[in-house]
């Protein structure tokens, strides 16, 4: 593979900032941004949907980018990190205060209930200026439901409009009632054309963009994730896109429960057996995931890492083989 630069393509996995230096490598989606910034100028909710790496976090930061260069008050808040909905009502007002610069009102306690917690909220807002709440990720579709559903009214008489991006997992919980009649509009995120999968890997600084493009799904994480294996190990992206194929056969071989963990694996990279998130979309036990990955791998399908954290025993993740032993193995007779 060849570089249009330099030998250090960007092809990192993470979602891209509201900076210039970022949103210079972000790829538009003019339609549904359009959408959205209409929606906004009239004070209406949208809920922007998406699987895991089609890109709503970026999506999110380019419009917060676009926010601020016309003056919007905006706030972003990272949803997904918080444990339930009270914690991500606490996150949003810490997350108004820095933009209001006042102080959070009510004084927020940990045993207060929701509801008071949503109508401190409104001390950080200006109804003459409506912030524009940005939420990237839920903590699940139940608190997504608590929030968005139970306390709707309580939500439609602050002085804010909503932009909340999250996974398909939780469609259901918002879109039914009375969550749905929350947000005016919802958009899907839907995969990248060709077109873009090449402008997002030449912005990368990838000059070979046609055959990664060719083996892309038309989703980002995916389709950054084939572009480092091509460059770390040398590998033709038909080489790849032949790896993976044969991955889902021989999970598939294994049985659903295999195949199921392999295309979380796939979405999301390297996974603990604890991830709540996971155990949540598979609707299983620890144990029972557990069980799984242990099978896979022993078919030689997925390697463990242990991963430190800043206090207690090391985390063991799972993540996907990707090597050419793999292939060896499953041409066997």
């Amino acid at each position: 593979m060849t570089y249009s630069s330099d030998d250090r393509p960007d092809i990192n996995g993470r979602p891209l900032l509201d900076s210039r230096t970022d949103q210079s490598l972000y790829v538009r989606r003019g339609h549904d941004e359009d959408l959205v910034r209409s929606a906004i100028r009239r004070s209406l909710n949208t809920l922007v949907l998406g699987a895991r790496g089609s890109g709503k976090t970026s999506f999110l930061r380019a419009l917060a980018y676009v926010l601020r260069r016309e003056g919007v008050p905006s706030a972003f808040v990272e949803g997904g990190t918080s444990t339930d909905a009270g914690a991500l009502v606490e996150l949003i007002s810490r997350r108004l205060a820095e933009v209001s610069g006042r102080t959070p009102g009510g004084g927020l306690r940990t045993d207060e209930p929701l509801l008071e917690a949503v109508r401190a909220l409104g001390s950080m807002g200006d109804p003459e200026h409506r912030t524009v709440v940005l939420m990237d990720g839920l903590p699940s579709g139940a608190d997504a439901h608590s929030l968005f559903g139970r306390l709707r009214d309580e939500l439609w008489r602050l002085p804010f409009t909503w932009v909340v991006a999250t996974d398909d997992d939780d469609r259901a919980a918002l879109l039914t009632p009375p969550a749905d009649a929350f947000f005016e509009l919802v958009i899907e995120l839907r995969p990248l054309a060709i077109s873009q999968q090449q402008e997002l890997l030449r912005k990368r600084g990838i000059a070979d963009v046609v055959a990664l493009a060719d083996q892309g799904t038309g989703n980002p994480r995916e389709l950054l994730a084939l572009a480092r294996l091509v460059a770390t190990d040398g590998s033709s992206p038909a080489a790849l896109a032949g790896t993976r194929l044969k991955r889902r056969a021989e999970a598939r071989r294994l049985g659903r429960p295999a195949e199921m963990v392999v295309a979380e694996l796939e979405a999301s990279g390297p996974l603990s057996a604890s991830d709540e998130r996971l155990l949540g979309r598979l609707g299983w036990t620890r144990e029972r995931a557990v069980q799984v990955l242990k099978q896979l791998e022993a078919a030689g399908l997925v390697t463990t890492s242990l991963q430190k954290g800043s206090s207690g025993r090391p985390r063991k993740l799972y993540g996907l083989e990707t090597r050419t032993p793999l292939e060896s193995e499953s041409d066997r007779p």
